[in-house]
């Protein structure tokens, strides 16, 4: 009877560890079936997850290192129409079994068409070529990548090469991949290379042909049909390393709402891609289930702030730059909506229209969902003559000055005591002489 009690405890802890998590959404209606071993859907906007399944557990990050790599090499490239020639250890240091651009050694291209080899065709002897370009060695080049992903906030994430083949010591997680994704997306360059259909690579001095590269991201480009094309995405990236583990990071619109979806560990079978799949699935479970709904409007006054030494006035108004919008779950209650507005102390003039000079959090049912700065709405100049008497109330008014003529008065007081004192000693002594 134990043994039995036992095995079913151990069967309901496996259950519960497998469970997905819901983040005020509509549980009822989440996609049936999904086949991945790892998801995330969030809102891109706010970070804010509404879907996760085992997105802390440890995967092998394949060729969504590509994007750390594109980051680092970004830091150090001024001109992605620079001219590399590819380094031949690192061309032939690469595993051909997977994805690549058919680079060969002493080839010349530019860091353009490097990156969109790397980012849109999965090339991995392309990230390598670049590492080397951009830090003389793949070793040196890995450490940036991984001060870069520590900066960016990973912690529990290591890479050994910049091109995700898989290695041991080679990991992250999804929650991790998602930081990164985020970070690359800020970046111009990297949002447009992301997005392209095809690209086209002129020939070189080891191609007499112009070669075609289709983006692997197959909601971005319907070279391999429509099924999956959209364009609502905007992104990012595919991931292989092998066919029990595919994956894809798929950044999406919706309306004035933007997801980001990742999967890993996704299967590969019958000719079904569920990394593909998967995200399909769970994009349009966000697009029917969330509604993108305006919190605060362009230009709308938020707060008022006092000004010191202001020449125009001894305030300015602070307001939204643009309009807001939060994605919540369909039927949400709007009382459960709170903002929270907060203001930098002591502003001195001169302040220029636009300048940021506070914060605006939105937060629903006690979670953060969205921020924005608040900016100046006009701008004050300096009145040097207050300025100049406004410092002076300021030392007289601080509280080191304060402490200062506390101590001096006490020392004074303390003096005179004792000064008293020996004048009566004295005064005594005088009268028995």
């Amino acid at each position: 009877m134990k043994k039995i009690i036992a095995l079913i405890l151990i069967a309901c802890t496996l259950c519960i560890g497998c469970t997905a998590t819901f983040a005020d959404g509509d549980a009822a209606n989440v996609p049936e079936g999904l086949r991945s071993e790892n998801l995330l859907l969030t809102d891109a906007d706010s970070s804010k997850v509404i879907y996760e399944k085992n997105s802390d557990s440890r995967i092998a990050p394949g060729g969504f290192t590509k994007l750390l790599t594109a980051t680092v090499v970004l830091t150090v490239v001024n001109d992605v129409n620079e001219k590399v020639t590819a380094d031949a250890k690192a061309v032939n240091g690469y595993d051909f079994s997977f994805n690549n651009m058919g680079l060969l050694p002493g080839e010349t291209v530019t860091v353009s068409d490097l990156m969109h080899g790397m980012l849109i065709y999965d090339a991995g002897e392309a990230a390598n070529a670049l590492a080397v370009y951009c830090s003389g060695s793949m070793d040196s080049f890995v450490e940036k990548m991984n001060s870069k992903a520590a900066e960016i906030g990973c912690t529990s994430s290591h890479f050994t090469n910049p091109s995700g083949t898989p290695e041991d010591d080679q990991y992250s997680t999804l929650k991790d991949i998602a930081l990164i994704v985020d970070f690359a997306m800020k970046d111009e360059t990297i949002r447009q290379i992301v997005k392209t259909k095809t690209y086209k690579i002129a020939p070189t001095n080891k191609y007499s042909q112009t070669r075609y590269m289709n983006n692997t991201n197959k909601f971005v480009s319907n070279a391999s049909g429509n099924t999956y094309y959209s364009p609502n995405a905007i992104g990012v990236k595919t991931s292989y390393v092998s066919n029990s583990d595919c994956g894809i990071a798929l950044m999406y619109e919706s309306g004035n709402s933007t997801f980001l979806c990742l999967t890993a560990n996704s299967p590969f079978k019958d000719g079904t891609n569920y990394a593909t799949e998967d995200a399909k699935q769970l994009i349009e479970y966000a697009a029917q289930y969330y509604v993108s709904e305006k919190v605060v409007s362009k230009d709308e006054i938020m707060a008022e702030i006092k000004l010191r030494n202001g020449k125009e006035a001894g305030k300015v108004l602070l307001v939204v730059p643009e309009d807001m919008y939060i994605n919540l779950p369909k039927g949400f209650d709007k009382d459960k909506i709170e903002k929270k507005i907060e203001t930098n102390k002591k502003v001195k003039a001169p302040v220029t229209k636009g300048d940021a000079l506070g914060q605006l959090t939105v937060s629903y049912n006690g979670e953060k969902v969205g921020s924005t700065i608040l900016v100046a709405d006009a701008t004050v100049s300096a009145a040097p003559v207050k300025g100049f008497f406004a410092a002076i109330g300021a030392v007289f008014t601080s509280w080191i000055f304060i402490t200062i003529v506390i101590l001096l008065i006490a020392a004074f007081v303390a003096y005179t005591v004792m000064l008293n004192k020996v004048k009566r000693k004295r005064s005594y002594k005088s009268r028995f002489r």
